[in-house]
């Protein structure tokens, strides 16, 4: 992960776990780790896409919108919204709002 600035800032883990599929859109459970220096941020949502192999086939929704549900270390006790901006070539856009406790 880079910042608006193009600093390396971490490093994002992703798993997404087919959960539903029907009339040819399925729906993922999408788990993310976010690694940090100085911790970690976990964060769950959903997601639909029509194809998940296909550079075509990208999420129905351009801009997917998942809870932050904790963290560890400096983000321990965190909450917040993640809104990724998918982009072309599976390329996508973070916006990461953190609440700490």
């Amino acid at each position: 992960m880079t910042s608006a600035d193009r600093a390396t800032t971490g490093r994002a883990e992703i798993v997404q776990t087919l959960t539903h599929q029907a009339d040819g859109v399925g729906t993922a459970v999408k788990t993310v780790v976010i690694n940090l220096p100085d911790g970690s941020l976990m964060a769950m949502g959903t997601t639909e896409f029509s194809d998940f192999v296909s550079d075509t086939g990208r999420p129905n929704d351009t801009t997917e919108k998942i809870a932050i549900i904790g963290g560890q270390g400096a983000y321990l006790g965190a909450s917040g919204e993640i809104d990724i901006v998918v982009l072309p070539k599976f390329q996508s856009s973070w916006a990461v709002r953190v609440t700490l406790a």
